[in-house]
């Protein structure tokens, strides 16, 4: 199974996303890194949108932070392949919740989130470390 196929939407706890331009918005993210490629596609649009609601072609997307991290993720063999978790974008945080397989894959999952430009938080309280 796929990371864009385990992704949750529309909770009650997703509040839409104000589109307006704040310097507090535009942080980069855990890493202080910037996806470039995508920004200079945003770049068209009159008012920048925040790093988390940008799509994974540079579009408007209000979970693009989610589909972005769920690419990362089935990109690495390692993290492909986790069922047992799912992912939520609330604002510009990413919430996993399951059972993670071991700690290894889980520290592998938040590395690879944490690298991912508008990242600015990784919850993992919800998910359980299967047991050996």
């Amino acid at each position: 199974m796929s990371w864009q196929q385990q992704i949750v939407f529309n909770r009650s706890e997703y509040e839409p996303v104000n589109e307006t331009n704040t310097p507090s918005r535009m942080k980069p993210g855990l890493t202080d890194t910037y996806d470039r490629e995508l920004r200079e596609k945003a770049s068209v649009r009159d008012t920048p949108m925040p790093p988390d609601c940008l799509g994974l072609e540079g579009e408007y997307d209000p979970f693009g932070l989610a589909r972005r991290v769920a690419k990362a993720l089935d990109e690495r063999p390692q993290t492909a392949q986790v069922p047992t978790l799912t992912l939520e974008q609330r604002g510009n945080a990413i919430v996993f919740e399951g059972l993670a397989p071991n700690q290894k894959v889980l520290d592998a999952i938040v590395d690879i989130t944490r690298r991912i430009d508008g990242t600015h938080a990784i919850d993992i309280d919800q998910v359980e470390v299967a047991k050996s």
